[in-house]
């Protein structure tokens, strides 16, 4: 933020995003002797960032405000289900994974004669979900090994940071929590 007496600068970014996988078997499925594999995978990645220009500034000569905001917002659901019918059948693999790597980043700055003031925030929160199921009641008839399995990579990256330059009062606030909600069964 620069420029008079009174500076001002901000930068928000958003980003909503509602992703879902699947992979089942909703009727009836005669295999005779073969093998099943229902596998549902899912591999994305976010990176939402809030900052400033990175052009050069001399600031205000009295208050310097600059704010930036980024806020993260993500369900994902990876699913692979039985949840119909299946007659027949050697081996059965039901397989769920997903990978989404989410990175939520925001960066500000001012300059303040006398007072300079810069919130950050970067916010995210997120459910990843990865399920393997068979569904209570679905009727199996196989003959060989049976394999459920569900795997997840998710770790959210969250991070805020300001800088402010003020002869009497420079000021800096920088939050940056995470939510994050990631069953996998």
């Amino acid at each position: 933020a620069g420029g008079g007496k009174v500076g001002i600068a901000g930068s928000v970014a958003i980003e909503l995003e509602d992703l879902t996988t699947t992979a089942a078997l909703d009727g009836t499925l005669d295999t005779g002797a073969g093998d099943v594999s229902i596998t549902a995978a899912s591999s994305s990645a976010s990176d939402v960032n809030a900052l400033p220009l990175e052009t050069g500034s001399e600031g205000s000569t009295g208050v310097g405000i600059g704010a930036s905001v980024a806020i993260a917002i993500v369900d994902d659901a990876t699913t692979a289900s039985l949840n119909g019918t299946l007659a027949g059948g050697h081996d059965l693999a039901l397989h769920a994974s997903t990978g989404h790597q989410l990175t939520t980043y925001a960066k500000t700055g001012a300059k303040g004669g006398d007072v300079a003031i810069v919130p950050s925030g970067a916010l995210a929160l997120a459910k990843v979900t990865t399920l393997a199921l068979v569904v209570p009641g679905a009727a199996l008839g196989i003959g060989g090994a049976f394999t459920l399995s569900a795997e997840q990579d998710a770790p959210p990256n969250t991070a805020a940071e300001g800088e402010a330059t003020g002869v009497d009062a420079p000021s800096a606030v920088p939050l940056a929590p995470t939510s994050a909600d990631h069953p996998a069964e």
